[in-house]
């Protein structure tokens, strides 16, 4: 995770952290009980917060990969490796690259 997911957790969790104490304090009126319903919007926003996170890198991770076409539902599948099989090997071979190099990040921004 570079500098800036870790920003954009941090900076979630502390505006989750001031919604709910603030609101907390206006209903209740009671600021140990705002407190703690601060440290629980903290907790839900920075956790919602990486959610989105990883679903925006994902996507923009995805970005360049060409999508294969839908298979057209009268034809028959083509004989050969099944998508199950495809992507077993898939995963293996990123897991060994992911082995034999350590130190290579697993996202990587271009700038």
């Amino acid at each position: 995770m570079n500098d800036f997911a870790k920003f954009f957790f941090c900076l979630s969790g502390f505006a989750g952290f001031v919604i709910f104490f603030c609101l907390a304090l206006l209903i209740h009126r009671d600021p140990s009980l705002a407190l703690f319903h601060g440290g629980v919007g903290c907790l839900l926003f920075a956790l919602s917060g990486r959610a989105l996170l990883g679903f925006v890198l994902n996507g923009v991770a995805n970005r360049g990969r060409p999508v294969p076409p839908a298979p057209v539902a009268d034809e028959k599948p083509v004989e050969g490796e099944s998508d199950i099989l495809m992507q077993e090997k898939l995963t293996a071979a990123q897991m060994s690259e992911a082995v034999a190099n350590p130190q290579k990040p697993i996202v990587e921004a271009k700038a």
